[in-house]
């Protein structure tokens, strides 16, 4: 979901990539651990564009393999603050001080082997500036 309560962003925003290469040593069921990452502090925010489409990765996360991996990454998102709906509170019935966190890189996850060979995968984070292009999630409270 895009958010549309700030102010105008930059006329360009900046935006950067988080790579990192993962091996699973071990062939079909084998198990390795995705850690958490954040966007760097000058693109901080994960940009809100399914880059993975089919897998259990956020918006702004895009899992690079040949075949054969499962993933199951979560999100990590920053504080929450108020948020004003464009909108207005109408937009979310029974909810009336909503809050919204953006997500700033993923809390970690699992990549399951499915092959019988070991296998190499790259989990990229793409990251953006302007918060009206970072994913986000809108709180009760």
């Amino acid at each position: 979901m895009a958010v549309a309560m700030f102010a105008a962003g930059p006329a360009s925003a900046a935006e950067s990539t988080v790579e990192t290469r993962y091996t699973i040593s071990q062939g079909s069921m084998a198990t390795v651990g995705v850690r958490a990452q954040s966007c760097p502090a000058d693109t901080p925010y994960l940009k809100d564009q399914n880059f993975s489409p089919g897998r259990l990765a956020p918006n702004g996360v895009e899992v690079i393999e040949m075949g054969g991996i499962g993933v199951s990454i979560g999100p990590a998102y920053g504080p929450k603050i108020p948020y004003n709906p464009p909108q207005g509170a109408g937009g979310f019935p029974g909810i009336s001080n909503p809050t919204i966190q953006l997500a700033t890189g993923i809390a970690g996850g699992t990549a399951t082997n499915w092959g019988t060979e070991p296998r190499d995968f790259i989990v990229k984070l793409w990251c953006t500036s302007d918060t009206r292009q970072a994913t986000s999630k809108v709180n009760e409270y």
